[in-house]
């Protein structure tokens, strides 16, 4: 499980292992909306900016939605790790998201580039967290 709370937005983000990503406002405790995913979730992270989510599950795929009050439309996935995704770092700057795996590996997905990259980095020896 997994929390995050946007000022911006006045919401509150969460996953869980239940497969599903909901949204609340945190103003009126009000649930705005709710997207189920293929398996247990254990990454998120948000852009304010863009309002994001990027959604990492045990499967090794990233999800991102579009938020907007009360819905999500889906965007795409990415798929590359062999594990779980165990860690999300979203770079707002670079428009760049790094996702951590239980397969020893990190990948840095280019998001804003619109490129579609995605460059596979090695060196540890177990799970990244």
């Amino acid at each position: 499980m997994m929390v995050l709370f946007v000022l911006e937005m006045e919401w509150l983000l969460s996953i869980g292992q239940d497969k599903y990503f909901t949204w609340h406002c945190s103003e009126s405790g009000q649930r705005l909306g709710n997207y189920r995913i293929s398996a247990g979730a254990c990454g998120l992270q948000f852009d304010v900016e863009t309002r994001n989510v990027f959604i990492g599950d045990h499967s090794g795929q990233v999800t991102i939605l579009k938020l907007e009050q009360e819905n999500s439309s889906l965007i795409t996935t990415f798929r590359g790790h062999t594990g779980g995704i165990s860690a999300l770092c979203w770079d707002p700057v670079q428009r760049v998201l790094f996702s951590g795996s239980s397969d020893h590996s990190i990948i840095m997905w280019d998001i804003g580039g619109r490129k579609g990259t995605a460059i596979e980095l090695q060196g540890h020896s177990d799970k990244v967290q």
